[in-house]
This record gives C-alpha cells, structure tokens and sequence, in this order.
C-alpha cells in the first residue's frame, strides 16, 4: 500500500497526509487516555481531605467556604465523574483509530489488476 506515490492525484495524497495526521493524533490521544486510567488521580479518604484542606480554616472561614464534608463530597464526585469520562474517551478514541485505520486502508488498496486506486 503506497500512499504517496507518483501515480496518486494530488486531492488523494491530500487526503492521505489529512488522514495519517488525524491517525497519529488519536493515537496519541488514546496513549493519554490509557496512561489516565492506569494512574487514576488517587481518592483521599476523609480524614486526609480534611488534614490537607480544611485543618486550617477559621470560624468564619469554614462559614464562608462551606462544610468540609460537603466539599469532600464534591471532591469525591468530581474525581469519579473524570475517571468516568477518560473511560469514555478512551472508547471513543479507540473507535477513531478504527475508523481512520479502516478509510486509509479502503482509499489505497490495490485494485485487481495490481493498479493503485
């Protein structure tokens, strides 16, 4: 499979260049995507949340930002809802790859008659 040779039109090289940059690129998002869910960002049990955020407030501090366990429940939420969504993006980066892979594939295959299309 030759996707720059002389024989190729200039709209299908284009094409091509496009479509090998687009490939690499989810590659490399997916790489990212994976590293997130092998290292998830690490939960904090209660008692650390609080040791590292809210040991220091005042009175009228923790007025003002609010209850501790309230933030550490948001705290919590928000680091489940990221591993939700590097999961989701790691599916949908995978069906890229697919798809990239599969159009490169089908624009430079080789005819019957060993011509390129």
């Amino acid at each position: 499979m030759s996707l720059f040779n002389k024989e190729k039109d200039t709209v299908l090289k284009i094409t091509n260049l496009v479509l090998i940059v687009w490939f690499v690129g989810a590659i490399t998002i997916f790489g990212v995507g994976l590293a997130n869910i092998i290292y998830p960002e690490e939960i904090l049990t209660y008692d650390e949340y609080e040791f590292r955020y809210c040991k220091y407030y005042t009175y009228e501090e923790v007025n003002r930002v609010g209850n501790c366990e309230s933030n550490y429940d948001m705290h919590v939420h928000h680091i489940e809802q990221r591993i939700y969504e590097n999961n989701k993006q790691l599916i949908i980066t995978f069906g890229n790859i697919i798809i990239i892979g599969i159009v490169i594939f089908v624009l430079n295959r080789k005819k019957g008659n060993n011509e390129n299309v």
